[in-house]
């Protein structure tokens, strides 16, 4: 197996991280040597069933709820909401070697935070079925390279400020790794964050309470503090954005056609839509972006209730003419969607870009079940890098579960970008 990410230049003076790596890549190579004997007999495993990924993320949360009333809200508690483990994420096939594995772990060290559980993650779930001793025992070792890889990537940032879609540029598909991806998704992820921040700042302007209308969209999941209603709004921008994004129509019967388009088709579309600015595609004149007009529409009605356009802007101008149509609303809050949508669709285009046919060169979306217990390699803690906080965080980390994803993690080929999740206390049981 290639390595597929490559180390950035300026770390050949961390030696001992290289050292730490190197050990830790021999720890997951001993575990998994226990474990094949074992794995031979069984067969292919399931995916481990205690973390309940999830394919699709619309099932999860029903986040329309925010504007039901508190009697139909009682009534949809007590229906039980849509169950989200039917997509559930299958294992990666792959006969990869622990020396192998070993090797794409080094590789993907300097990736950032986000890619370094991949090698032992991917072949966790390849090798043998669920076992929380062995899955304990790796997310112990990858915690302690955490905090140091984070400090290593506040660096990168310092070093190299403006490393940002720039390096997607002159990509052909043949090179195309999963560090692109990466970097598309926290393009996307940035603007999504805006957009959550700009909606967060009308409902205050407007009079809303946040913290009701954060528990309508989680219920049941208590905020650690008041600033937490950030993550909230995040996750319902994100989730709203990612419905059936692993659908290549979106689940949209106005994108069918897109059923048919191979690879090449999507990051050919990537490349074209990544060098234009937002107003080219809004161009109704335009037929060739006419299915990215429809999905910004059908979005952007999704995203942003009537009752929120009226509190926020008075009236309902703007969504009268995104469902009218054929042109759109000129003002900043509707170029700010537009903007964040065009990042979704890029990110579409790639992640459909990589499905090459064999399981294991496509790529996966998933999200985290409230009340899951929460795991070093799947995930990834919002609070992570509150620095006051971590000796704290450490030593409630045990007493957490998953109040609920923020955003979606995605495998990419054999690599496993870690969901965003909220951590909250769990339920007490009567």
């Amino acid at each position: 197996m290639e390595a597929q990410v490559a180390a950035p230049h300026h770390h050949h003076h961390h030696h001992h991280h290289h050292q730490k790596a190197a050990n830790l890549a021999r720890t997951f190579t001993k575990l998994l040597r226990r474990k094949r004997a074992d794995a031979a007999a069984a067969e292919a495993p399931e995916a481990p069933a205690k973390l309940k990924l999830s394919g699709n993320l619309a099932a999860a949360y029903s986040f329309d709820a925010f504007f039901r009333n508190a009697t139909e809200k009682k009534a949809a508690a007590a229906g039980g909401g849509g169950g989200a483990g039917a997509g559930a994420g299958r294992p990666v096939p792959g006969d990869v070697t622990p020396e192998a594995a070993a090797d794409s772990l080094l590789a993907t060290l300097f990736a950032g935070v986000s890619a370094v559980k991949a090698a032992y993650a991917q072949l966790q779930l390849a090798q043998f079925p669920y076992d929380a001793e062995a899955i304990q025992s790796a997310d112990a070792a990858v915690a302690s390279l955490t905090a140091e890889l984070r400090a290593e990537r506040a660096l990168e940032a310092r070093l190299h400020p403006g490393r940002t879609l720039a390096s997607l540029d002159d990509l052909h598909l043949s090179g195309l790794n999963p560090t692109h991806y990466l970097t598309a998704l926290r393009h996307t992820v940035k603007s999504i964050r805006s957009f959550a921040k700009s909606m967060l700042n009308s409902m205050q302007s407007a009079g809303w309470d946040l913290a009701a209308a954060a528990a309508a969209v989680h219920p049941g999941v208590p905020l650690q503090r008041p600033g937490d209603t950030r993550f909230v709004f995040e996750s319902y921008v994100a989730m709203k954005m990612f419905a059936n994004f692993h659908r290549r129509d979106f689940n949209f019967s106005f994108l069918d056609e897109r059923e048919f388009y191979d690879r090449r088709r999507f990051f050919e579309e990537f490349t074209e839509l990544k060098a234009e600015p937002a107003s080219a595609f809004l161009d109704v004149r335009n037929p060739r972006w006419g299915g990215f007009g429809k999905f910004l529409r059908a979005k952007y009605l999704s995203l942003v209730h009537a009752r929120m356009e009226t509190a926020f802007f008075g009236r309902l101008e703007q969504r009268g003419i995104v469902s009218a149509g054929p042109g759109f609303p000129e003002s900043s809050w509707f170029a700010e969607f537009a903007e964040m949508a065009r990042r979704v669709w890029l990110l579409h285009c790639l992640f459909f870009a990589f499905d090459g046919g064999a399981e294991e060169d496509g790529a996966s979306i998933f999200q985290v079940r409230t009340g899951a217990r929460f795991s070093e390699v799947y995930m990834e803690s919002v609070s992570d890098g509150r620095a006051a906080d971590d000796a704290a965080a450490a030593a409630v980390a045990d007493d957490r579960v998953v109040g609920f994803t923020v955003l979606p993690g995605f495998r990419v080929g054999r690599t496993l970008i870690q969901c965003r999740v909220y951590l909250t206390r769990p339920a007490r049981r009567p």
